[in-house]
């Protein structure tokens, strides 16, 4: 091929080029203390060694690293093992979801109620266009910015009366205690 066809890539090396460090900090989509990370020259130079984040490798740090790694295993697996961990990752995981299941029913019942308003039938006096859960489940998604599924709400059948309503809440098909979220169908003016 001659040359003129050639084409060349300036600087490929240099824009994927990545250089080792070791983590002296846990670093959130890199790693743990004492790991060996691969990152991008400018991170390492402007980013984690200026922060005390990393420490560029050479044979004496990348060995105590290891040691210290190999050190902090064996003291883990003596502790009790992967299972107590495990354990205890678990009952953190689950006492976040409650929190979390807490948090999300404490936003649904509260004040202000959902509001929907509906043109109002000259003839009947009533709503023109009944609510239906889906459209609860819509506005609660527009207005608290949480998602429902329509199963969650307890409408035996769609609301036809403009006034106050509290439906009940039902999570896998079991009832909420007492908690309710509050409709309110008012007249389009």
């Amino acid at each position: 091929m001659p040359a003129s066809m050639r084409v060349e890539r300036r600087w490929w090396k240099k824009a994927n080029r990545r250089v080792e460090v070791i983590l002296r900090a846990p670093v959130s989509g890199l790693g743990d203390v004492d790991e060996v990370a691969h990152v991008r020259p400018g991170r390492a130079r402007n980013h984690l060694v200026p922060g005390k984040l990393a420490t560029y490798v050479n044979a004496e740090k990348l060995a105590a690293a290891r040691e210290r790694l190999a050190a902090r295993e064996r003291a883990r697996i003596e502790a009790g093992g992967e299972d107590g961990d495990e354990a205890a990752a678990t009952a953190q995981e689950e006492e976040h979801k409650r929190k979390e299941r807490a948090t999300v029913m404490k936003m649904l019942t509260a004040e202000p109620a959902i509001a929907f308003r509906r043109i109002k039938d000259k003839k009947t006096g009533k709503p023109r266009i009944a609510v239906t859960r889906e459209n609860i489940v819509e506005e609660i998604r527009r207005q608290k910015s949480l998602n429902l599924t329509p199963g969650a709400l307890m409408l035996e059948r769609p609301i036809v009366d403009f006034g106050e309503y509290d439906i009940p809440l039902f999570i896998r098909g079991e009832p909420v205690g007492e908690r309710t979220v509050p409709v309110v169908v008012r007249e389009r003016l």
